[in-house]
């Protein structure tokens, strides 16, 4: 089923207390790729007040991709740019992300743009399945090249069901993640529920990460 989301801003003015400024961004069918949903924001400094959003939006069939729109926080909803084209695009088909690719972090790391995201699969016994996986940029962020068809961190013995929506830093030359973990899914009230932790891992290249749960 299509839905909308929509991404809106808020700045803080004193210790723990935001305050709303209003709607940012919406989905419109501005472009085939942008016919719902505007989720999981991630903002990048591009200069200045001039900042660079990255969002995930869905096409006519419910594939989600990246895209972005461009503002200035002293005028966030005016949009200064957005992009013709999906900075990346949901996966080749029976790969971890053929139904969608929605962002969740990016990390800037010595003259590049890392791209970590999660990747969509529909499943048979439940609704989906996620995976995470990373792409790179050599052109500013204008687009991103996947690392490789497959993901980085996918289920595991500690991980049973799927893992999605990684946080990634990088502190003394170690990379670390915070990432979501499934761990069941249940029948509640007729639908089936997941639920699931959030979970820590590490790494020494940004590509192979270690999961001990």
């Amino acid at each position: 089923m299509l839905g909308l989301l929509a991404i809106g801003y808020g700045v803080s003015e004193v210790l723990q207390r935001w305050v709303k400024q209003g709607l940012v961004f919406a989905t419109g069918g501005q472009q085939p790729w942008l016919v719902s949903h505007a989720s999981v924001p991630v903002a990048d400094p591009i200069g200045g007040d001039h900042y660079r959003v990255y969002f995930s939006a869905r096409d006519e069939k419910n594939r989600s991709q990246i895209g972005y729109f461009e503002i200035n926080l002293n005028n966030p909803s005016e949009i200064l740019n957005l992009s013709d084209l999906p900075a990346l695009q949901y996966g080749d088909l029976g790969t971890f992300d053929e139904a969608g690719a929605s962002s969740s972090w990016l990390v800037n790391y010595q003259g590049k743009k890392h791209m970590y995201y999660f990747g969509w699969n529909l499943s048979v016994t439940v609704p989906f399945r996620n995976a995470i996986g990373v792409a790179a940029s050599a052109d500013g962020g204008v687009t991103f090249q996947k690392y490789a068809s497959g993901p980085i961190l996918d289920r595991s013995i500690h991980d049973p069901c799927f893992v999605a929506n990684p946080c990634v830093l990088v502190e003394d030359g170690i990379w670390r993640m915070w990432y979501l973990s499934c761990i069941s899914w249940e029948h509640i009230n007729g639908a089936k529920k997941h639920f699931y932790h959030l979970k820590y891992s590490q790494s020494v290249d940004g590509i192979h990460w270690r999961q001990d749960g």
